[in-house]
């Protein structure tokens, strides 16, 4: 017999020694109720905020020197992953304790990386990379339109890369055809999910963060902030990194006006920086931000402190 490979929207329970799915057999009577099992753990769905399905929360922080530049950051559920350059990896962490499990060599320097269930997707000068994370096999893909990418962010059956060159936001189906174009600035850079359907894009050139329409790739809402760089999404509130500070902004992206919750500076005790922000990644505990002095800061959320 033969079989092909199911999403996790159509997997049926299997006895792959047999022939035959027990989803197939004819159902019988229901048999007695059986005991109680034991609570679950409590807290957040990982996966889901993984799969950009968010829920808060806060927990405390650390941080450790990183050897090369951390270009790109990911969470799928359990690890965090750290796409680097110089030499050009992904290296996967435990996120209790940043302990590294495993390291696998890139073809090409990295520059954005996003989760999407079951690979990361990897973005760099005209290439797009497909990293399987339960074995860390790699596919490479040459997409010439990609051209210099300034942001990655995937949606549905959609991958949306913003251009430097020419200022738009692209929206891409998983074979590299673009489906969509739309002047989003000077030069469009970090992308992230939010609720709906909006996208929330990082132009550094227009020292703004703008509001994305999805479907029709219009823009709905600008937010003023200084060159920002790191975007990420804790589910109710757009957290901006900055890349001429080591500011931190806690923006209400439902907001037209005020939008501006809070400011940060990430410092030590004794008031010296941890650099500017480069990226930044929430997880369901903390904020995750990578900075230019080469370190991986864990921030709690209530706080703003690394």
């Amino acid at each position: 017999f033969f079989f092909k490979q199911k999403t996790a929207y159509e997997i049926k329970e299997c006895d792959w020694s047999s022939d035959v799915c027990s989803s197939d057999l004819a159902t019988g009577p229901q048999g007695a109720t059986g005991p109680t099992g034991p609570q679950g753990l409590s807290g957040a769905n990982r996966l889901a905020i993984a799969l950009n399905k968010w829920q808060r929360g806060w927990q405390q922080n650390w941080s450790f020197n990183q050897s090369g530049l951390v270009q790109a950051l990911a969470f799928d559920g359990k690890d965090i992953w750290e796409a680097r350059s110089s030499p050009n990896a992904v290296i996967r962490r435990q996120a209790s304790d940043g302990t590294v499990i495993s390291t696998t060599s890139l073809p090409s320097t990295p520059m954005f990386m996003e989760f999407d269930g079951a690979n990361l997707i990897i973005v760099g000068n005209s290439t797009l990379i497909r990293l399987r994370t339960s074995d860390s096999s790699l596919i490479t893909y040459s997409v010439p339109s990609i051209g210099i990418p300034g942001g990655l962010a995937l949606r549905g059956y959609y991958i949306f890369i913003t251009n430097t060159v020419t200022g738009q936001l692209l929206k891409l189906d998983y074979s590299g055809v673009v489906r969509g174009a739309s002047s989003v600035g000077t030069t469009p850079g970090l992308l992230i999910n939010l609720a709906e359907y909006y996208l929330a894009v990082a132009n550094n050139g227009d020292s703004a963060v703008v509001l994305v329409d999805t479907s029709s790739l219009n823009v709905i809402r600008t937010y003023p902030t200084p060159s920002p760089s790191g975007l990420t999404f804790d589910g109710r509130y757009l957290w901006v990194g900055s890349t001429v500070s080591n500011t931190l902004t806690k923006v209400d992206w439902q907001l037209s006006s005020n939008s501006q919750v809070a400011q940060y500076n990430l410092s030590y005790s004794n008031g010296s920086s941890h650099g500017n922000i480069l990226r930044l990644l929430f997880d369901a505990d903390y904020l995750w931000a990578t900075t230019t002095n080469n370190e991986l800061c864990r921030i709690t959320i209530a706080t703003g402190s690394c």
